[in-house]
């Protein structure tokens, strides 16, 4: 039998570290003693009396749980708090940034004050190289890809905690507002995913024969990216309907990040270029840096700042910079002094 409390392991800011399969599912009945029936989504099986943990708040019918268990049904499972009951932690951003070579790739993880809080040394990895490649959830859980197809997860404190090879070669990586991370595959697929199992939920397909760039999404659950074939940045419904498109200049290697009603771009071709322009696509500015940012790589979004990586044309070092829904810069700190970077540097946080 599983252990309810044992078989679990917590990080420091209590997230849980499952070593068994989650699947999600709906409370059908409540059986007291915090004891509920709950049937498994897209399935016909339904898990009797299954016991919560000590911690969860009392349940109702209809609502939706996950559920952790070991070697199929031959153990007992347990509910998982509530995914309406997670509590989003202290935003954190997370910048992607290579030493040296691209043999050599950190982790560094920055309050919103521009405090480095950790340094996370992955140079024995193969970090995949393409823009937005790099992702942060709720709880400071952060996403990359490695080359080979890998997508990988650590917690905050550097824990891997899964890493998967996964089919139809991902390029850019998003996470939701609804929690689930959003994969752009090389082939023009937008897989929605589990952020425990990596599974798919369901995919849309973005315009056959096409390349693209980038990925983010805004608080409705709809897609941008940008078409380097057309040169234009498109927005895609959740059902796979194209809502708008615009024509843009400098489309190839753009990085996205939503912030409220406005996507930020970041053009990497020639020495880098921001743009920032309304979640309806109707017009596109520049968005001008005012920091010691020259040469532009990555871009990303908080709920209300937005935020830059890239190179200083004075002395060569790599900034991150945090700016103000007025586009008035809050501060600019060092990432890396040295002028090796090139285009792979990425900085994202959780942006709802």
């Amino acid at each position: 039998m599983l252990r309810p409390i044992n078989a679990i392991i917590k990080d420091s800011i209590g997230n849980i570290i499952h070593r068994g399969i989650v699947v999600t599912g709906e409370v059908t009945k409540d059986n007291g003693n915090k004891s509920y029936d709950v049937k498994i989504a897209g399935e016909e099986k339904e898990y009797p009396r299954v016991f919560t943990l000590s911690r969860n708040p009392d349940l109702a019918v209809g609502d939706k749980v996950r559920i952790l268990y070991k070697n199929g049904c031959k153990e007992l499972p347990i509910i998982l708090p509530p995914v309406t009951t997670v509590v989003t932690a202290a935003p954190l951003i997370v910048v992607l940034v290579p030493e040296e070579s691209y043999e050599k790739y950190h982790l560094k993880v920055y309050d919103l004050d521009g405090d480095l809080v950790y340094d996370f040394d992955i140079t024995s990895e193969d970090v995949y190289r393409e823009t937005d490649c790099l992702a942060v959830d709720s709880q400071n859980n952060i996403y990359y890809i490695r080359s080979g197809n890998i997508l990988v997860k650590r917690d905050i404190n550097g824990n891997e905690l899964k890493a998967e090879a996964i089919a139809g070669y991902p390029e850019s990586i998003a996470i939701g507002a609804d929690g689930y991370l959003y994969t752009r595959q090389q082939y023009g697929e937008v897989h929605k995913r589990d952020v425990n199992t990596f599974a798919s939920q369901g995919y849309i397909s973005l315009t056959p024969g096409k390349n693209y760039y980038g990925l983010c999404l805004d608080s409705d659950g709809n897609y941008y990216t940008v078409n380097s074939s057309d040169d234009k940045i498109e927005k895609w419904s959740s059902a796979g309907v194209k809502l708008a498109s615009r024509s843009i200049s400098r489309a190839g290697s753009c990085s996205l990040g939503s912030r409220g009603n406005f996507i930020i771009r970041v053009s990497q071709e020639g020495m880098g270029y921001s743009y920032i322009i309304d979640n309806n696509l109707t017009s596109e500015e520049v968005y001008t840096l005012t920091g010691n940012i020259f040469e532009q790589s990555g871009a990303g979004s908080l709920s209300n700042k937005d935020l830059f990586v890239g190179t200083s044309f004075d002395d060569g070092n790599c900034y991150l910079e945090k700016y103000s829904t007025d586009l008035s810069l809050d501060w600019s700190v060092v990432i890396m002094d040295t002028e090796w970077w090139e285009y792979n540097v990425q900085v994202k946080a959780y942006s709802f």
